[in-house]
């Protein structure tokens, strides 16, 4: 393994990054909106099996799904901190501070997370207000749509 990575982790992965093409902003732009067709369809999905089970159990509406205000919020967090740790353990993946589990960059992360659950529990639990509700074959298109636009924008431009 040291003769193929030489001395340094770092070392290696920045040479690798180095040799990663320069990209447009138009282009940086256009990654970014494959990102969030991607996190879109996988929060979607989320909403769309627990609406599912909910409206089967308990509110007997099908073939309608209920958004709430607390839907949009919970799952618009769960984004942004899907977003954050992934973001967190590529910038402070090599940080060493003496083996240290609790360093301050993961001291950040554990109050983050906690945060989110926080929010999450919260805005789940108390904002029931209705938002409006959606046909479950709007639900399954809209799925298939994010996915497709994720693809679509994956092939072209990353």
């Amino acid at each position: 393994m040291h003769d193929v990575l030489g001395d340094s982790y770092q070392d290696f992965c920045d040479n690798i990054l180095a040799e990663i093409p320069h990209q447009e902003p138009y282009q940086k732009i256009l990654s970014m909106l494959g990102s969030f067709c991607l996190y879109s369809w996988i929060v979607v999905i989320i909403w769309f099996v627990s609406s599912l089970f909910e409206t089967m159990i308990g509110q007997k509406t099908l073939p309608f799904l209920i958004l709430r205000l607390g839907d949009v919020l919970s799952y618009a967090v769960l984004i942004f901190v899907s977003i954050f740790i992934v973001d967190h353990i590529c910038k402070n993946s090599f940080d060493n501070e003496n083996g240290k589990f609790l360093s301050k960059s993961n001291k950040k992360l554990i109050f983050m997370i906690i945060i989110w659950m926080i929010l999450f529990a919260l805005s789940r639990i108390f904002l029931n207000n209705y938002v409006f509700s959606i046909h479950i074959s709007i639900c399954i298109c809209l799925c298939v749509g994010l996915f497709l636009l994720y693809k679509l924008f994956d092939e072209l431009w990353n």
